[in-house]
């Protein structure tokens, strides 16, 4: 035998000794090694065994430790090669020398020692290309010898002893693959419960991991993660009692807090690992008298008591919700959160500490499903328990501050609530909620700890990225905070960088209110004795002028009443020094010295160096508004003059100073225009700061005026002058000379030096000359440079300001230009500015040196030519349309040359530059909208781009009534335009679902327009309605518009309510440009065109006979679109819209249109589906039939029409003919019934049981119409119809049908002609139907928009009141209701008052708990490992050794059910006919990702006799079928063989005859029902738990679960 086995040997390894060709593993290899493992359990190599060994040891067992794994073939192959070497190498130490063992522990411990060094050299990353041959073989082959050879204690001790000290170094240190590699293999084995020495080994390997902590290791191989696996991996070993004893972790306080911190991780696998460890250290105190853990403990979170239920209570909850997270599906989670409660409660009574309420309010917050996380946030804001009592403890502030903030991000928590319709403007639940959270809490803390908490919750907000929605809530909430003394300087600049950083893409009207928001917090939390006057101005200055802190609103007044308080706490008591203090700051800023004595404040001397022109002119405005409030007027003026001082010394006479600092004299002008644009829009006399800028300006204004004129046109030589000087001095001009002419101010005598320095004959005769040159010389090639380019932007901006001093907006020339300049010279100024038009204003790049900088921003610099251009030519064209002397003169071709140049212009600047462009066309269009097509089509082209390309509101509406412009509306244009015209509406309407109300300015133009002419005399109205018969396309986008937003734009939208529900209460609403983001109101401005039609006018029927039509040819277009047509799809909002139109049009028609729109809605209903189209339908018909009597017989032929019993035909019909019967008066309503009631009798036998239920509820409606109005001939003609009544009465089904018909609204309740309103149309009836919030328009909102001559029935003649004369809000109240207890049923509740009882009721209902899978908790590693797992799950118990075959299934779906009932249950392997249907999505429909984890063999048909015949005679299989035969047994007597095959029959045929010949044994189910079989996967599935069930109870070790 040793001769054999060493020729095996050789084949193996070759003549070199190596062996051979390992990495192909080739089948002759194999079966050497099979063949040699063989020969091993022999008698006589057993006694030749030393020899024998020798030779395989050092021929076959030492090269495989370098010998890399083949990854690249069959796992099996491998698997096997692995076996049998590992046999080779047991078989040696066993029989071999001594030495051999040894060498297998050296070559383990060096190769822990390599893996640890490597570990430490690269940071925790393992470098090695081939982990296998470092630590896998020498650790495997340890293992095997440990467990096959070292039976006996002390050698195993040793050996373990030995492996121990490098063990605990690699696993501490090495990487995450090396850490998979011996937490699989090598640390369970070593940690067996056969030594003393295990507890000592437990705590050292305790010790060394806690000793990671905080060393920053790599992320993968943190301590908690490496702690995690090691636990899991030896949680038997730690809570083993014996252990225990010794060295108890339950008492390590990290340990607890390992698991808490490990619960809430990302990974899946981590949580696995927490959670069994804690359920695992639960179980350990169950059952042990001495399981006590004190609530009292220091620096434990993990409390307990044997003796008291309620801590064993309290963790089943705990473990039941945790398992339950797991989950996704709703159903699962929702019953389980109320037990909740039940662990609030625990945690108030000292059961359990928060940090575990902590974990699952984490995990609440993070799951996959979007209630849980504001089913979470809402019971932490509204649990009366946890604000009072457990979140005043600083340690649950880190939750608080933390995972509880930061689920305050969510968007989802702040959408409107169920059933609460946009005009409610209600708080969402969560942001009320939010409020009193923070009022209450921050109440009840102490004085030192409300600052420390505060001060953190701003630290942790500035961190965060927040939007605009939850920053506003969260800010509103701080608001409802009692003041206290808590902010200091840190938070004040921490305040100022959120505002300047994070809200610059937020919607301007939440940014202002969230700005006002954060005001109102640091006037009531700031401590103004630790806050400094330079702090509070650089905070300041950052918060938008224009939006949030502007002069004169509420807010102003609380900062600038602040602000007084903070100087006085810092300055002290007297008014002077801090004028003093400011007039010195500004002096500081000009760089000038003051008489006043030096002021301090705490931190220092004054210093302007870090605050900017406008924080400084902001506290000087704050200031003086201050000082107004207990001063006297003139006291008031002197204290602001004094702040000014300084100012004045540089602007007194600056024109006349030869040698003034430009830098001084730039701050200065930048410091008075800030002082100009915080005055107010028309001050009151009572303003003191406007009158003490009035008196600076007297005394300085003419100076300023002067010298800004003087380096304008000297710009060419003053190297100090740029592009921002330029426009800033500009701007300066135009602030000062407004400011002179506006004759609302009280001392505009005191201004009339500066009034006359703006007209200067001189001045602008030196412009005129100056641009004259300028503009050729900039044209030229190589002579234009940046001085020259900068003398025409210069002299471009002069122009334009110089007519806005000469002319007046009306375009008439002022009465001080008509005294200074003479009708020549107004003229050559006008001609002049005409004559820019057709010049170009935009200069070449200069190529001069210094030019770079121009360069850069070249694109601005063209801009603003073009922009003062413009400006000039408006001025021009104004005052010649203003003029009646002028217009005679004007040729349309000049208007159309202007026009041209205009469009031209759009093409180069954009943004607000455009405006004086569009105002130009507006003036220019009554001229060429008739003559000029052309124009009109580049104007709309030119329009449309800069409207996409800008997202600001003013130019977009400058825009859109530029292309909608009254004169183009009314003019008879060709049909281009007004296919032009219809797109840009189109393209608007569909870009308005990005840019919120942008169509609502194209809606409120046209329409408004419209309105006005139909209102007005009679050229008016045929203007009105030819306009409107040429557009009507654009009137129908108006009254179907409804955009698609996206969940952003809602909560915008949702936001942006609130805060104008607010009002007064919110500067926002106040200072801020309020937009029209309401998208109902653009159908409102469309139906306002309905209302203005008057059925008395002949020429208005014509108009509502042409717009009947295009609603009728839009409605048809709709049903030829390949749209999906649902319930709330867009298409359907569409048709609901379309026909409320036409439904408030109907009382309008002839008898001609009438009768043509009645046969198209009959065949609509036809086909119709949609309840609230449907009722629109129904009663347009009845309104029809009831005003033109004639249409009766052509409605009751449908009636004859319609043969087959088809719902949509016929139920309307019959509605119709209830209504008839109830309106009609006395003679013609007989006359109906008797010709209707034989039509509809019919139709009570239909088959269908909607179409015989609305019979049944018709006749029965039309015969007690005709009982009550006395109609005899109708009750005697029909006596039959009694009887009908009488049986639908008695019989129980059809009483149900009808009584549903009956409780319809449109059927019972409605009255056709007496609810015919704004009301009802558009409110009432979309909430009865069931349609979404924004189709609900309340009659306020017409009210609010409509004229007043709209609303009055006298004045429009119009049959249709606003308002219901029935009162229907009790019924919408009740659907609004019954839809919110709907939706809210889908919700879990919030109690805030949970009692005990409640909680105890919550905690004893049984719920549904799926299992939580927790056998694969270790690292899954690499291929490797998994090839181990599988070499030691071939001999495991629990796994089964049942073989399911499905070979002769036919149906993918009963295999795919079929394997996830193998994988449930463990059968050892599935065999199916062809693998190819593991893709089939029939079958992973079925399997559920199941095929993943079983064994899936193939077997075709062909080869299943062999297949069966080679598992029973080879395999010692038993063979069992599934079939009913003459020799079946019960499967309730039958005994299954541990070693079972299962075979399954045909769907249709079963098992053939052949097949059952091989069968031990055939098995079928008892029955007791008719049907003679099962299902074969139900069939399958049955005989598979069977055979699991009697395995388990069976099994040594008992029943399993």
């Amino acid at each position: 035998m040793a001769d054999v086995i060493a020729s095996l040997v050789d084949m193996i390894t070759g003549k070199d000794g190596e062996i051979c060709d390992v990495k192909s593993l080739q089948p002759a290899v194999l079966a050497h090694l099979d063949a040699i493992r063989a020969l091993l359990s022999s008698s006589l190599v057993r006694s030749a065994s030393r020899p024998v060994s020798k030779q395989l040891w050092e021929k076959l067992v030492l090269p495989t430790y370098t010998s890399p794994l083949p990854h690249q073939y069959d796992e099996r192959d491998v698997l096997h090669f692995r076996k049998c070497t590992s046999d080779i190498a047991v078989f040696c130490c066993q029989d071999g020398e001594p030495s051999y063992r040894e060498t297998v522990l050296d070559n383990c411990v060096a190769a822990l020692n390599k893996c640890r060094s490597m570990c430490s050299d690269t940071g925790g990353v393992h470098t090695s290309e081939n982990i296998e041959v470092d630590l896998f073989l020498p650790v495997y082959y340890a293992v095997e010898i440990s467990e096959k050879v070292l039976s006996d204690g002390d050698d195993l001790q040793q050996f373990h002893s030995a492996l121990f000290e490098p063990l605990v170094e690699s696993v501490c240190h090495c990487s995450q693959d090396v850490l998979a590699y011996l937490v699989t293999l090598l640390v369970p084995r070593v940690f067996q419960l056969k030594s003393a020495n295990i507890a000592d080994w437990c705590r050292c390997l305790w010790q060394s991991l806690h000793a990671l902590q905080g060393k920053g290791l790599h992320s993968e191989c943190s301590w908690q993660g490496r702690s995690l696996v090691l636990l899991c991996s030896l949680v038997n070993v730690f809570l083993h009692r014996s252990v225990l004893n010794s060295f108890d972790i339950r008492a390590e306080p990290d340990f607890w807090m390992l698991i808490s911190e490990s619960l809430v991780r990302t990974d899946a696998l981590c949580r696995k690992q927490a959670f069994h460890l804690l359920r695992s250290a639960l179980s350990s105190f169950e059952g042990s008298s001495a399981s006590e853990v004190d609530a009292a403990a220091s620096n434990c979170i993990f409390w307990w008591c044997a003796q008291d239920k309620r801590y064993s209570g309290a963790w089943e909850d705990f473990q039941l919700l945790l398992t339950t997270l797991e989950e996704t599906q709703a159903h699962i989670i929702r019953p389980v959160l109320p037990r909740m409660y039940a662990l609030i409660a625990a945690c108030e009574d000292k059961v359990i500490h928060f940090s575990w309420l902590a974990v699952l309010f984490e995990r609440l917050f993070r799951h996959e499903l979007a209630f849980t996380a504001t089913w979470a946030v809402r019971v932490c804001l509204e649990s009366s328990s946890l604000v009072h009592g457990s979140f005043v403890d600083e340690t649950s502030w880190k939750f608080v501050l933390g995972p509880l903030l930061q689920a305050l991000l969510s968007t989802d928590l702040y959408t409107r609530d169920h059933g609460v319709s946009e005009d409610d403007s209600d708080v969402p639940i969560v942001a009320d909620g939010l409020k009193k959270f923070f009022k209450e809490l921050v109440a009840q803390l102490a004085p030192a700890r409300k600052v420390v908490f505060l001060c953190q919750l701003l630290t942790n907000l500035s961190e965060l990225t927040l939007t605009s929605v939850p920053m506003m809530y969260i800010w509103n909430a701080i608001t409802c905070v009692p003041a206290c003394p808590a902010w200091s300087e840190a938070q004040l600049c921490i305040i100022g960088h959120v505002v300047l950083k994070a809200f610059r893409t937020h919607e301007v009207l939440i940014r202002a209110a969230t700005q006002c928001f954060m005001l109102k917090s640091v006037i009531s939390l700031t401590d103004v004795n630790c806050v400094t006057l330079n702090c509070v101005g650089q905070m300041i200055s950052a918060f938008s002028g224009s939006e949030s802190l502007v002069r004169g609103s509420s807010i102003w007044k609380e900062v600038s009443h602040w602000l007084r308080q903070v100087a006085l706490g810092t300055l002290g008591p007297a008014l002077d020094a801090w004028r003093d203090w400011l007039s010195q700051l500004l002096a500081s800023k000009l760089h000038v010295s003051t008489p006043t004595r030096d002021i301090a404040d705490s931190t220092g001397s004054v210093t302007s160096d870090d605050l900017s022109v406008s924080a400084i002119v902001r506290l000087i405005a704050l200031a003086a508004d201050s000082i107004m409030l207990d001063q006297s007027a003139d006291e008031a003026r002197s204290w602001i003059s004094g702040v000014f001082s300084p100012l004045y010394s540089i602007l007194n006479g600056m024109d006349s100073h030869t040698y003034l600092c430009r830098q001084r004299a730039n701050t200065a002008l930048s410091i008075l225009q800030g002082v100009l644009d915080s005055m107010v829009t028309q001050p009151s006399a009572d303003d003191c700061f406007s009158c003490a800028v009035v008196e600076l300006l007297a005394d300085v204004g003419a100076s300023v005026v002067l010298f800004l004129q003087q380096r304008m046109m000297s710009v060419a030589e003053d190297d100090t002058v740029n592009v921002a000087t330029v426009v800033s001095s500009h701007r300066l001009l135009t602030a000062v000379f407004t400011l002179s002419a506006d004759s609302s101010v009280q001392a505009r005598d005191r201004l009339v030096n500066v009034h006359a320095a703006c007209y200067q004959v001189a001045f602008l005769t030196k412009c005129l000359t100056s641009l004259k040159s300028t503009l050729p010389a900039c044209q030229e090639e190589g002579k234009s440079h940046m001085a020259l380019a900068l003398q025409q932007l210069s002299s471009l901006h002069l122009l334009a300001w110089l007519c806005i001093v000469h002319l007046d907006d009306s375009g008439h020339q002022r009465q001080a230009s008509a005294q200074c300049l003479t009708d020549e010279e107004f003229r050559q100024f006008r001609s002049f500015s005409l004559s820019l038009a057709s010049q170009v204003v935009v200069p070449l790049r200069p190529t001069a040196d210094g030019a770079a900088q121009m360069n850069s921003d070249w694109g601005r610099f063209g801009a603003d030519c073009v922009e003062c251009q413009w400006r000039t030519i408006l001025a021009a064209i104004r005052h010649t349309v203003a003029s009646p002397e002028n217009t005679s003169s004007w040729e349309t071709c000049s208007a159309a040359h202007l026009a041209q140049a205009a469009v031209t212009a759009l093409s180069i600047v954009g943004g607000r530059a455009s405006l004086p462009i569009l105002a130009a066309l507006r003036h220019l269009l009554p001229l060429i909208a008739v003559s000029d097509g052309a124009v009109l089509v580049t104007m709309i082209a030119a329009c449309w781009m800069l409207l996409t390309e800008q997202r600001d509101h003013v130019v977009a509406r400058a825009v859109i009534s530029t292309v909608y412009h009254p004169s183009v509306l009314s003019a008879d244009v060709d049909d281009v335009v007004v296919e032009r015209l219809h797109r840009f509406s189109s393209q608007a309407a569909e870009m308005a679902d990005l840019s919120i109300g942008l169509f609502n300015v194209v809606s409120e133009q046209c329409c408004s327009h419209w309105v006005k002419q139909l209102l007005g005399s009679q050229s008016e109205q045929e203007q009105a309605c030819a306009s409107l018969q040429v557009h009507s396309q654009l009137w129908i986008n108006t009254i179907t518009y409804g955009p698609q937003r996206n969940k952003n734009i809602r909560l915008e939208n949702t936001a942006s309510q609130f805060v104008e529900s607010l009002g007064d209460r919110c500067s926002a609403n106040l200072i801020s440009s309020r937009r029209a983001r309401d998208d109902r109101l653009v159908r409102v401005h469309g139906f306002s065109i309905l209302a203005a039609i008057s059925p008395s006018s002949s020429l208005h029927r014509e108009l509502a006979s042409a717009l009947m039509k295009s609603l009728v040819a839009f409605d048809l277009s709709l049903n030829n679109a390949k749209m999906k047509y649902s319930f709330c799809s867009p298409s359907h909002h569409k048709k609901q819209r379309l026909w409320q139109a036409l439904l408030l049009l109907t009382p309008m028609f002839s008898e001609e249109t009438c009768a043509e729109l009645a046969d198209y809605i009959y065949a609509v209903l036809s086909s119709e589906h949609q309840p609230s189209v449907k009722y629109m339908c129904q009663w347009s018909v009845v309104l029809l039939l009831h005003q033109h009597p004639q249409l009766w017989q052509a409605y009751l032929e449908k009636f004859k029409e319609i043969k087959s019993h088809r719902v949509p035909a016929m139920c309307p019909l019959l509605c119709v003919a209830v209504h008839m019967a109830r309106l009609l008066p006395s003679p013609d309503q007989q006359t109906f019934i008797l010709e209707a009631l034989p039509l509809v009798m019919p139709w009570c036998q239909s088959q269908h049981n909607t179409v015989r239920a609305y019979a049944l509820a018709c006749v029965d409606a039309m015969w007690t119409t005709s009982q009550q109005a006395g109609l005899t001939e109708v009750l005697q003609s029909n006596a039959i119809v009694q009887s009908c009544v009488d049986f639908s009465k008695s019989n129980w089904e059809s009483m149900r049908a009808k009584q549903r018909v009956c409780d319809d609204f449109f059927f019972a309740t409605l009255r056709p002609t007496q609810d015919l309103s704004l009301e009802t149309v558009f409110y009432s009836v979309p909430i009865l139907t069931n349609l979404v919030e924004e189709e609900w328009i309340h009659v306020s909102t017409f009210q609010s928009v409509w004229p007043a001559a709209l609303l009055s029935n006298d004045l429009r003649g119009c049959t249709w009141p606003a308002v219901n004369f029935i009162d229907y809000s009790e019924l919408c109240q009740r659907k609004r209701s019954e839809n919110e207890a709907l939706s809210l049923d889908q919700q879990p509740e919030v109690d805030s008052s949970a009692d005990s009882k409640s909680c105890a009721e919550a905690a004893s209902s049984d719920v549904q708990q799926k299992i939580l899978r927790l056998e694969n908790l270790l690292p899954s590693g690499n291929d490797m490992l998994r090839f181990y797992r599988r070499l030691r799950e071939e001999g495991r118990a629990d796994r089964g050794d049942l073989i399911l075959v499905t070979s002769l299934l036919e149906k993918v779906p009963n295999i795919g059910g079929l394997c996830r009932t193998c994988e449930i249950f463990g059968v050892s392997r599935l065999v199916v006919s062809n693998k190819r249907i593991l893709d089939d999505k029939r079958f992973t429909a079925l399997s559920v990702t199941s095929e993943k984890w079983i064994p899936i063999e193939e077997v075709k048909l062909a080869d299943l006799k062999q297949f069966i015949c080679t598992m029973r005679d080879e395999w010692g299989y038993s063979i069992v079928g599934v079939e009913q035969t003459a020799c079946s047994r019960s499967l309730e007597a039958y005994a299954f063989q541990k070693k079972t095959l299962l075979l399954l029959g045909n769907e249709r045929e079963g098992i053939p005859v052949d097949l059952i010949q091989l069968m031990d044994d055939c098995v079928e189910i008892p029955q007791l029902g008719i049907i003679r079989s099962l299902n074969v996967h139900v069939s399958g599935a049955i005989l598979v738990w069977e055979y699991t069930k009697q395995q388990m109870i069976d099994a040594t070790s008992g029943p399993k679960t």
